[in-house]
């Protein structure tokens, strides 16, 4: 499951994005682009088992069931499944490695053997596509006061940071936000006075300077962050706390390069996930996360510099007499990967041409560059795929006919941005405006083993969804909950839905703890955690095939 939409472009669509969506998903969580935006992918990502959002359960039995396909679904299989694609030797899967095409050529001889219809590119399962990922391509260095500092200790790059060698002077300019004065009607909870605005950098001169700045805002008054505008340099409210609007600012202001450092009301260790975002890249402008005791060690004083800004919501810029080197190599890196692509053709005069599709994307993180840890990303999403391949082998091992065309969909750089299942919106190989359902099954190797969450599920379009998989569930003996959750743009469903398809993430039930942690191993999965979520992917997938499900939502 993507953490969040950053760090990606397919070549050929319009802008930095998450592959070139029409409209790519993200949230306005309040520290989108700062690394804060977790979104309901965190270590309880499944949400409690037990919650009040369950649109439809009897959830009384755990585990049971008397469902007997006419092809028997294997937990063991798709354990092996999950421990081959999860092994320290596939090194996190991470998109565009051998360990991720090693993997893909596991998933492409289950597709052969099984006789899916190839439907990538000219005959083939490989649908590829390219796209740029930002990367750092040299070992970066920062210099405060003839004094280096150890990249991933003292500082980091912020992704979506510009490439460039800079030595100035630095210019302490607050928490670098600027709201100009405006109309109140148009901003009523804004907390800033209208006329007079806020500057950070008031008063001071920063143009071929490198200016520090803090994270957050004066007084970590959320509504600031939340109400206020940010001037020309504001690319998407909310905006003037996340690292992108600042680096902008300051860029605006004639800076040569930005320093951010945690503020004085939050941890001090530097954030995980941070980024400037796409929209914001400038090529030639870098952009660093400092730890706040090597900046202390060089300004004692920045603690006092903050405590005044807070207590009086107004600017205090100080020149520093400081001088920083910086020197960063980064940007763009094509890359070059493929979904899985294989089909199973529907038979029905009417409705062969219409398409359900089940998905799960096979990449994941890879491995720790500083510590060597591997990644192994067993539940996120080795499950899923696990589960996927055996829907496969259902649909073509119990002698169904299905009336629909039903496409099984190993997706790629999910993790990146969502780009391999984007790009499939954007280049479809089965009419895309004949998809009647879609589904990303994605984090099913762990939680509480009672059932799934359906996250989308309370979206109008799609709770026909989530009463089709109650409904012949329960028709078949069943009584695993499914909990209809708020949509989610953390998984490759997400463009889908954009194009206004019946698209869903399915993910089990309880707790994921492990979510993209080196403990995501093949150790932490629950036989009875894939088999609930292939069961109950089954059922649903069933009469969608057949075309059956209006007897069943009748």
């Amino acid at each position: 499951m993507a953490e969040m939409i950053v760090l990606a472009l397919v070549l050929g669509a319009s802008g930095w994005g998450a592959a070139g969506c029409d409209d790519p998903p993200g949230g306005d969580d309040p520290d989108a682009g700062d690394g804060d935006a977790d979104g309901d992918a965190d270590g309880d990502a499944g949400g409690d088992a037990d919650g009040d959002e369950d649109a439809t359960s009897d959830g009384d039995v755990e585990g049971d069931s008397e469902l007997e396909p006419a092809f028997e679904i294997d937990p063991d299989r798709m354990f092996d499944d999950v421990a081959w694609l999860a092994a320290d030797e596939r090194a996190g899967r991470f998109t565009g490695t051998e360990e991720n095409e090693e993997a893909l050529g596991y998933v492409e001889e289950l597709f052969a053997d099984l006789g899916l219809v190839p439907s990538g590119d000219e005959g083939t399962y490989r649908q590829r596509f390219e796209f740029d990922w930002w990367q750092v391509t040299a070992e970066p260095e920062v210099v405060l006061d003839d004094r280096s500092l150890g990249e991933g200790v003292g500082f980091f790059v912020i992704p979506y940071s510009g490439g460039a060698s800079v030595t100035g002077e630095v210019v302490f300019a607050g928490y670098g936000m600027t709201v100009p004065p405006y109309d109140p009607a148009a901003y009523p909870d804004c907390p800033i006075d209208p006329a007079t605005g806020y500057d950070d950098f008031q008063g001071v001169d920063v143009t071929g300077r490198v200016a520090l700045v803090l994270r957050h805002g004066p007084g970590d008054d959320e509504a600031i962050h939340d109400r206020c505008p940010g001037g020309d340099t504001c690319l998407e409210m909310p905006c003037v706390w996340t690292f992108g609007y600042k680096a902008a600012n300051a860029r605006s202001r004639g800076a040569a390069a930005l320093l951010v450092v945690q503020d004085y009301r939050h941890e001090p260790e530097l954030p995980d996930g941070a980024t400037l975002g796409d929209i914001y890249f400038d090529p030639g402008f870098p952009a660093i996360f400092l730890d706040r005791s090597e900046v202390e060690a060089t300004l004692p004083e920045l603690e006092a510099w903050a405590g005044a800004i807070d207590a009086a919501t107004a600017p205090h810029a100080v020149e520093t007499g400081v001088v920083a080197s910086i020197d960063v190599e980064a940007g763009a890196v094509p890359f070059e990967s493929s979904n899985l692509l294989g089909a199973v053709e529907g038979t029905d005069p009417e409705l062969r041409d219409e398409v359900v599709i089940v998905g799960a994307h096979i990449d994941h993180v890879g491995t720790d560059e500083d510590t060597g840890e591997v990644y192994a990303g067993a539940d996120d999403n080795a499950s899923g795929t696990a589960v996927m391949m055996e829907l496969a082998r259902a649909m073509t091992g119990s002698g169904l006919a299905p009336a629909r065309t039903v496409l099984f969909a190993s997706w790629n750089a999910e993790e990146l941005g969502l780009i391999g299942s984007c790009y499939y919106v954007n280049h479809p190989t089965l009419p895309r405006d004949r998809t009647v359902a879609v589904f990303s099954v994605d984090m099913v190797g762990a939680g509480t083993g009672s059932g799934v969450d359906i996250y989308g599920g309370t979206d109008p379009m799609n709770n026909w969804l989530v009463d089709l998989m109650v409904a012949s569930s329960r028709a078949e003996g069943m009584r695993h909950d499914v909990g209809s959750l708020d949509p989610s743009d953390a998984s490759d469903h997400a463009c889908f839905a954009l194009m206004a398809i019946p698209a869903v993430l399915v993910m089990t039930r309880g707790p994921h703890p492990y979510y993209h942690t080196p403990a995501d191993t093949i150790e932490t999965i629950d036989r009875a955690d894939i088999e609930v979520a292939a069961l109950l992917m089954w059922s649903v997938l069933e009469p969608l095939a057949l075309g059956t499900e209006g007897e069943l939502l009748e």
